[in-house]
């Protein structure tokens, strides 16, 4: 943020930064939507994994001589723990869309960095 300097209505200058308050109070909508769409994205990943546990244990699938009721379970375990993380991360951002501060504590800083690692677009 740059430092700007602004006339108050009776003759005083105000030092401050850019932004301030009403940037934090213009990100929270942004802030709130993405927590909706996270909690939506855990749910699709729920159900998509879910269904990859259904379709493996049906026909029967093996991986490299594992069972198929472990090939299975890994595959519900891992859509069970990648929704409740993005839960995790969708509470946060609600937390702060809603306190209007964002979430600065330790044991988040792990979750918003896991959550926000993408790999770079293709072009």
């Amino acid at each position: 943020m740059r430092a700007v300097a602004e006339d108050a209505p009776d003759g005083r200058v105000l030092h401050g930064t850019a932004g301030g308050r009403d940037a934090m109070a213009r990100g929270r909508p942004v802030a709130l939507a993405t927590a909706v769409v996270l909690v939506l994205e855990a749910v699709g990943i729920g159900v998509l994994f879910w269904a990859v546990g259904v379709m493996a244990d049906r026909q029967e699938m093996s991986l490299d001589g594992l069972g198929p009721h472990l090939v299975a379970a890994s595959a519900r375990t891992c859509g069970a723990v990648l929704g409740v993380h993005l839960v995790l991360c969708g509470a946060l951002l609600l937390r702060a869309a809603l306190t209007g501060r964002p979430a600065s504590c330790s044991s988040a800083r792990p979750s918003w960095t896991v959550c926000s690692a993408r790999s770079p677009p293709p072009w």
